[in-house]
């Protein structure tokens, strides 16, 4: 063998290395909360920030937060502590309904590192922050996810990806189908720079507001969520690399609609004023689980409120306590219908 030869090969080596290497974490920063008895550790994976909150009394079970979708006019990404994924965590923390003989849940979450509908980046994130506490920490119980609005859809889709893998699903009006959401908003975009007309196109599909809601709702509100349509739509197009005309396979990919096989229990809080993820996605995914066969591992629930309001938030101690138990082999929660009508 000649020295040239060798040289190749070394070089090779070193370039198969650089790109089958694992993503290494900086140590993290560890503090201790004497009075809620919970160890904190914030950390990088990659370039995506993490925080994994760790009681003492630790029962070995795991929750994973997917937050939600931050438009790129926002700079810079949010703090951990501004986003109400960590106001869940704290939850887990002090709520008594999340606590079980064996104590209380771990929690984790990441900022993904990225802003803008990066289901992608989400994903990988998520998966990865996950596969890191299960490789550093004695993960002996179940792990779970909880999604709100795009974190939502990363929680369905890591569950299909990954079976297996998470026991179950807590989406908080989760986005269900890359390409209505699009529509949605495109909808809105080329309205005419009136309220009324936007008054309008929300009272009928896909989300049905009541003339009550719309009538409440001012013409500076309206005409913001206008414009605001054109920045998301921008942002849909950037992940999936275009339009739902010219990219039709890229938003099937990560719609939860386009992959209703479900195989652990998963409960959805809908929110019925939702201006944001219109109620008509909750009834074409619970159509599409249906066709599919899966309806028995699949609850919604309805909330007379607004997108991730903090009545929903305050209300995921008691449906994540359904959810762990339905997972742990307890009687499943009756039956629900569609959210809409």
């Amino acid at each position: 063998m000649n020295k040239q030869y060798l040289i190749f090969i070394c070089i090779a080596l070193m370039l198969a290395s650089l790109f089958t290497a694992p993503v290494l974490a900086a140590k993290p920063a560890v503090t201790h909360d004497d009075t809620l008895k919970y160890t904190r550790y914030v950390g990088m994976l990659g370039r995506a920030q993490y925080e994994i909150l760790m009681p003492d009394n630790w029962n070995g079970h795991l929750v994973i937060g997917c937050k939600g979708f931050t438009p790129t006019t926002t700079n810079p990404i949010p703090t951990m502590e501004s986003m109400n994924t960590h106001v869940i965590g704290l939850q887990f923390m002090t709520e008594s309904k999340l606590v079980t003989e064996g104590g209380r849940f771990a929690y984790a979450q990441s900022t993904y590192g990225v802003i803008g509908f990066c289901m992608q980046e989400g994903m990988i994130r998520t998966h990865q922050l996950t596969q890191y506490i299960i490789d550093n920490f004695q993960v002996t119980g179940k792990v779970f996810l909880i999604g709100i609005s795009m974190g939502g859809q990363i929680a369905l889709m890591l569950e299909h990806k990954y079976p297996g893998l998470y026991a179950g699903v807590l989406d908080i009006v989760g986005n269900k189908d890359t390409t209505s959401f699009y529509n949605y908003w495109k909808g809105l975009a080329t309205l005419p720079a009136n309220a009324s007309a936007v008054r309008t196109y929300l009272n009928g599909p896909p989300t049905y507001l009541s003339t009550l809601a719309t009538n409440a709702m001012n013409d500076t509100v309206c005409l913001k969520m206008r414009i605001s349509a054109v920045q998301v739509m921008l942002d849909v197009e950037a992940e999936c690399g275009g339009t739902p005309e010219s990219k039709p396979q890229s938003y099937d990919r990560i719609s939860p609609t386009c992959h209703p096989e479900l195989t652990v229990p998963v409960i959805s809080m809908v929110a019925r004023a939702d201006m944001l993820v219109p109620i008509q996605h909750f009834n074409d995914y619970y159509d599409a689980v249906n066709a599919s066969g899966c309806l028995n591992y699949y609850r919604c629930y309805k909330f007379i409120t607004t997108h991730a309001s903090p009545t929903m938030i305050a209300a995921v101690p008691t449906y994540f306590d359904t959810l762990f138990d339905w997972a742990m082999g307890g009687s499943a929660p009756s039956a629900t219908l569609k959210p809409y009508p």
